[in-house]
């Protein structure tokens, strides 16, 4: 990625478009907050502790006390 921006930095430096600097400077700041992203997802992932402690629920289960009496067809 720092090859890539003094690549871009350097060929494109001599012009005065204020298009292409807003280009230039959004572009840039997308990838540092893409990869701050995707490098705090990592950290997350790594870090993070592992708990057994609560079970897993699936979507098929017979627990439907939270809408009994209350299907809105009523």
């Amino acid at each position: 990625m720092t090859i890539t921006l003094w690549f871009g930095y350097k060929s494109y430096r001599s012009m005065k478009s204020p298009l292409f600097n807003v280009f230039y400077r959004d572009g840039a700041f997308y990838f540092v907050a893409l990869t701050v992203a995707s490098l705090a997802n990592i950290l997350v992932n790594l870090l993070a502790p592992v708990s057994t402690d609560y079970p897993q629920r699936s979507c098929d289960s017979d627990d439907s006390s939270s809408t009994q009496g209350r299907s809105g067809w009523e």
